[in-house]
């Protein structure tokens, strides 16, 4: 997916958690999206993890409970293929559907 639009659905995404007090809010990304590494700051972190760790604290910032509200999800070496999603699915699923037990 194009960086853009990828942060642009973060976005609108995180406006929807923090305007509309939306109770669970899960997003992944693999530290490989794009098959190869971006870093145009040099921390030797691909830019668009960057990103998403900026939007983990920011949501952070405003209440949300690592966890409990919020699971953001790196996982190391995946790259945008169906297969990573896939393979993320499961943890995604019980985050936000978790079922009476969880008692949320």
């Amino acid at each position: 997916m194009n960086r853009l639009v990828w942060l642009d659905w973060l976005v609108i995404a995180a406006y929807f958690a923090l305007v509309f007090a939306i109770a669970w809010l899960y997003t992944d990304m693999g530290t490989r999206e794009r098959g190869n590494l971006l870093d145009g700051d040099g921390n030797g972190t691909d830019d668009a993890i960057d990103d998403l760790r900026a939007l983990r604290e920011a949501l952070l910032g405003r209440g949300f409970r690592e966890g409990i509200d919020l699971l953001v999800v790196e996982d190391e070496g995946a790259r945008h293929h169906e297969s990573y999603g896939a393979r993320r699915f499961p943890v995604a699923a019980r985050f936000l559907f978790p079922g009476p037990a969880a008692g949320r």
